[in-house]
């Protein structure tokens, strides 16, 4: 596989740039199973999430078998995005009780 990303310059770009993306999810992921998430922190998942869905694209299009079962395994988890896109404001304040936190309906 790690040749894979030496012969696919672009491949290895793509992913590099939507690893960036996703940042530290593990911490937000602990944080909303506990109930303390911010605002902020719900809308960093969703970017997360989203960069999600070009790196299993990618994946499930390499010619690589390797690479290809994870495609097949990224949950790009769309119901989620989606949910967290309606109800909180793309530039939330960082508490909840310091603003409007959710989007207009």
């Amino acid at each position: 596989m790690v040749e894979y990303f030496f012969r696919k310059p672009d491949f290895k770009e793509l992913i590099e740039e939507q690893l960036h993306l996703i940042g530290d999810l593990e911490r937000i992921i602990s944080k909303v199973a506990v109930g303390r998430v911010s605002p902020r922190e719900v809308v960093a998942l969703k970017v997360a999430l989203q960069a999600i869905e070009p790196i299993k694209a990618a994946c499930m299009e390499a010619d690589n078998a390797s690479l290809n079962h994870i495609g097949e395994q990224l949950n790009i988890c769309r119901s989620v995005r989606d949910r967290i896109e309606k109800e909180i404001n793309n530039d939330p304040p960082l508490l909840i009780n310091k603003g409007a936190s959710s989007s207009p309906v």
